[in-house]
Formats: C-alpha cells, sequence, structure tokens
C-alpha cells in the first residue's frame, strides 16, 4: 500500500519531466489546466456562496452564543460530510470506467 502512495504521488512529477522534455505538447496540456482550475473556482466560490442558503434551510442560526458554537460545529460536519460523500462517489464513478469503458450506467451523482 505504501509502494502505491509513494508511486501516486510521483506520477505529477513524472507527467511534468515529459511535458518538460516534449515542449510542443504544453499547447495541449495547458488547455485542460486552465478549464479545470477555472471550473473549481466557480465551483469554490459558488459554493462558499451558497453554503450558507442551503444550510440556513435546514437549521436556523441560533441567537444565544452558547448554541452558535454547535451550530458551526454541525455545520462543518455538515460541509465534510457531503464532501466525502461526493469525493467518493466521484471516484466510484472513475473506478467503473477504469475497469468497465467510458460508458456511465446512470447520469445521476444521487
Amino acid at each position: 500500500m505504501l509502494r502505491r502512495l509513494v508511486r501516486g504521488i510521483g506520477l505529477p512529477l513524472r507527467g511534468t519531466l515529459f511535458l518538460l522534455r516534449h515542449r510542443r505538447l504544453w499547447l495541449l496540456a495547458v488547455a485542460p489546466l486552465l478549464l479545470n482550475a477555472g471550473l473549481y473556482v466557480v465551483t469554490l466560490i459558488l459554493f462558499v456562496r451558497y453554503y450558507d442558503v442551503g444550510f440556513g434551510l435546514l437549521i436556523d442560526r441560533p441567537e444565544a452564543w452558547y448554541w452558535l458554537i454547535g451550530y458551526y460545529v454541525l455545520r462543518l460536519l455538515g460541509f465534510h460530510t457531503g464532501y466525502f460523500r461526493r469525493a467518493n462517489q466521484i471516484q466510484q464513478r472513475i473506478r467503473h470506467v477504469n475497469l468497465h469503458g467510458c460508458h456511465f450506467p446512470d447520469t445521476s451523482l444521487s
């Protein structure tokens, strides 16, 4: 398991070295990089902007300071639970594509 972890950490370095040796491929590598970075930034901005609204639909923000502690702990747990659940679903989809080809059995992530 540790060997796979070290190999996985080294893969971006190997890819970077490959691109440095083949400079003609830089333009082909920049487009997906910029697209992914842009989508990540937009998603992060929208998530941060609307997370408060979405969580506010579930639980009202309390007035007392001692209830606020529990409220923010619950918000943090909800954020992490939702993030890791979504990341696990995406990881399962990638594993399915790697094993069975390029088609998805269903189109929903829920």
